[in-house]
């Protein structure tokens, strides 16, 4: 009989253990298949035969379409494509030898993109089910001259792939990109920013004169839909955390939050308290140098996790969608 009742009381603490770890994005996607598709400029244009550039431009032309005029436009900045002198401008930029160094670099690199491939159709099997109506976008991988490291519209995403050669990429030194931004600069963020990207693009918000919750509030919903749609990567990535960061800002969270209530912080429209609170930094400057960056965004994401953890019957385009701070905030009961 005793044992019986041992066998009751561990199955219960078993259960009770399963329904506190339940996470809440482990979610089906069996069902649903993409196929995203990847074109990599980086390769075509490096391709080309520099003496006879004008012959072959208008097949680079035809395969990119309106990407083609933006890389040149807005990336680039090389000008019309379709102008008589273009292709004296686009040899000029073959033939740079930093560029070419650079390249060769980026071609070894990324001889093999099948993680990238493998990274991006699980991502959107995960956004396909929470936005079953929306269409995914196809990629395209180039070479910036070390711009823009993910551009997107609600067609296409363009990754600059040589934003993403290692920390220890002697261009980057030589460039002298800080190293705490430095360590970003990785295969694995690769996903990460593609996703953060392609969220911001689809849930716009105008946060011109907002205030530190309102930007808070829209960054952490930014973090949950990642977390939505990359439950495959860790939260560290996601945030650009390294460990002993992440620790601290868990360790913290509760002298964060009485920090900002005290300082009365929330209501704060003053542009340089909300970068110094969400801002790409090495630390959040009101919490030393031993800090993790971004705090702000770290409680906004802890704030939006309760909310949506009490409002069990909200979707995730729920989420995006509301635009109330205060209401969030108010709702999400949340008491680290």
């Amino acid at each position: 009989m005793r044992t019986i009742k041992y066998a009751v009381l561990l199955l219960t603490i078993i259960l009770f253990l399963s329904s506190c770890s339940h996470n809440q994005f482990d979610v089906d996607i069996d069902p649903i298949q993409v196929n995203i598709p990847i074109k990599r400029l980086d390769k075509d244009l490096f391709a080309l035969n520099i003496d006879s550039l004008p012959t072959q431009l208008p097949a680079v032309n035809e395969k990119y379409g309106r990407f083609w005029l933006l890389y040149n436009y807005q990336i680039l900045r090389l000008g019309n494509p379709h102008d008589s002198l273009y292709p004296l401008y686009l040899k000029k930029f073959l033939t740079d030898p930093t560029i070419q160094e650079v390249h060769n670099e980026e071609a070894k690199q990324f001889a093999n993109i099948r993680f990238l491939q493998k990274d991006l159709d699980l991502a959107f099997r995960y956004f396909k089910y929470y936005f079953p109506q929306h269409t995914t976008p196809e990629v395209i991988t180039y070479i910036s001259g070390f711009n823009q490291s993910v551009v997107t519209d609600s067609a296409l995403v363009g990754i600059s792939l040589d934003k993403y050669l290692g920390k220890n990429c002697k261009f980057y030194e030589y460039l002298e990109v800080p190293k705490y931004l430095r360590r970003r600069m990785v295969k694995q963020k690769i996903i990460v920013d593609v996703m953060e990207a392609y969220g911001r693009m689809e849930f716009d918000d105008d946060l011109f004169g907002k205030n530190l919750l309102q930007n808070m509030i829209y960054e952490g919903k930014i973090q949950y839909f990642l977390s939505a749609t990359l439950p495959f990567v860790p939260d560290s990535l996601k945030l650009g955390y390294d460990s002993r960061q992440m620790k601290w800002a868990n360790d913290f969270e509760k002298d964060m939050w009485t920090y900002l209530i005290e300082k009365k912080l929330l209501f704060e429209h003053k542009n340089i308290l909300i970068r110094n609170m969400i801002g790409e930094a090495p630390f959040t400057k009101a919490f030393g140098n031993k800090s993790a960056p971004r705090a702000a965004v770290f409680i906004g994401k802890k704030i939006v996790e309760s909310y949506m953890k009490h409002h069990p019957e909200k979707t995730l385009k729920d989420l995006m969608l509301q635009t109330d701070a205060d209401l969030i905030l108010r709702e999400s009961q949340y008491n680290p």
